[in-house]
């Protein structure tokens, strides 16, 4: 029996299962983890960049719409595919609703939403050419 002044290995880091799931998750190197941040730095530099003047105020108001844009053409990349899910049709206009609500929501005046809109399909459409 341990002492109590032992933890048991379970209780600590290198016994722990969580831990080990952590490294094997990690270890695999996936970039799918590390854009999990990317929208929130995107949807952030947009927030603040839509409060300022000119050309920045109307790219504010474009990438959190852009990145909703980014999303429904993932889902509707995939809605062939026999391994995913039914359902990926209402993703897409859900995603394509949200971009436009952002733009909506986000601009001040009609002339920022109405050049937005346009601004977050060609930033869009410069994801998807650097993506490939």
């Amino acid at each position: 029996m341990n002492s109590p002044s032992v933890p048991h290995p379970s209780c600590t880091a290198e016994g722990s299962s969580l831990l080990r799931r952590w490294r094997r998750e990690c270890s695999r190197r996936e970039p799918g983890h590390a854009f999990g941040v990317l929208p929130g730095v995107v949807f952030g530099v947009g927030g603040d960049w839509s409060r300022r003047d000119g050309a920045r105020q109307i790219l504010g108001t474009a990438l959190p719409a852009a990145v909703f844009f980014e999303e429904a053409a993932r889902f509707a990349g995939r809605a062939g595919d026999p391994g995913h899910r039914l359902g990926a049709g209402w993703n897409v206009a859900i995603d394509v609703t949200l971009g436009v609500l952002a733009v909506v929501l986000v601009g001040r005046s009609n002339r920022q939403r109405a050049l937005a809109l346009p601004g977050a399909v060609v930033i869009f459409l410069g994801f998807a050419v650097a993506a490939g």
